[in-house]
């Protein structure tokens, strides 16, 4: 009989060893969802994956604003985004109005610019 019960053991630790190894991968959050060859299976874990996401940046923004509240002035400057314009470095080649230093050149052109009357209307 003692072996009857070993055999039977065995038969039933694979049964639970696959069980808890499917909990396991619906559990895990793959990072690349594009192997998934199943569309359901895909859109289920890329919208896992964004939750996930949307989670960890609301916990950083918390995390920031609750520093600032106890540092005060102290407090680490706010994170500025990085826009196209933000990044842009100025170039020296174009002509801006600046004030009164308009360009000679410049001035003539806007003077006679001869689509002038249309756009003014």
């Amino acid at each position: 009989m003692s072996e009857l019960e070993n055999t039977a053991d065995k038969n039933l630790s694979p049964k639970k060893g696959r069980n808890k190894r499917k909990r396991d991968e619906e559990n895990l959050v793959e990072k690349n969802i594009s192997s998934i060859g199943n569309k359901v299976r895909r859109n289920q874990a890329w919208v896992k994956l964004k939750r996930e996401k949307k989670k960890e940046k609301r916990k950083r923004q918390d995390d920031r604003r609750k520093e600032r509240e106890q540092l005060g002035d102290e407090a680490p400057p706010k994170l500025v985004p990085k826009t196209l314009d933000s990044m842009r470095e100025y170039d020296e080649t174009t002509v801006g109005e600046t004030g009164d230093n308009i360009d000679e050149e410049v001035e003539a052109d806007i003077n006679n610019d001869e689509f002038s009357d249309y756009f003014n209307k």
